[in-house]
């Protein structure tokens, strides 16, 4: 049975035949530096927004919770995801999570064969 490509997969045919080496290569660089691109603004979103309080928050527009208008369900998943992203990237960079995350058995950081590829990030 055929297995069905991705729409990824048909739009950069990285891996079809007649694909030389540094078409490959080109392809997964591109990839990883996006991710790495990604994490990094996870990183520095959380870094600005650290500050921000719940109470900017619901003054931005978010719609405070019915119950306690003090706080809103809606920031607060905010709050999280972007706490969340970073956690991510720093398990990406550091191979540990930020304390009051579950830690990792031992480090392993991630980033590390990707930059074998891409380099590290000059700007």
């Amino acid at each position: 049975m055929a297995v069905k490509a991705t729409e990824y997969q048909q739009e950069t045919m990285m891996f079809q035949a007649g694909n030389t080496a540094p078409t490959i290569t080109n392809n997964v660089q591109k990839v990883l530096t996006n991710l790495r691109n990604a994490l990094s603004d996870c990183h520095e979103m959380q870094l600005w927004s650290a500050g921000v309080s719940m109470a900017d928050l619901i003054a931005a527009g978010f719609a405070p919770d019915p119950e306690d208008d003090t706080t809103s369900p809606d920031a607060q998943d905010i709050k999280a995801a972007r706490a969340d992203a970073d956690a991510f990237a720093l398990i990406f960079n550091t191979g540990q999570a930020p304390a009051g995350y579950p830690q990792v058995t031992g480090p392993y950081i991630y980033g590390n064969s990707i930059r074998n590829i891409i380099g590290t990030r000059t700007s």
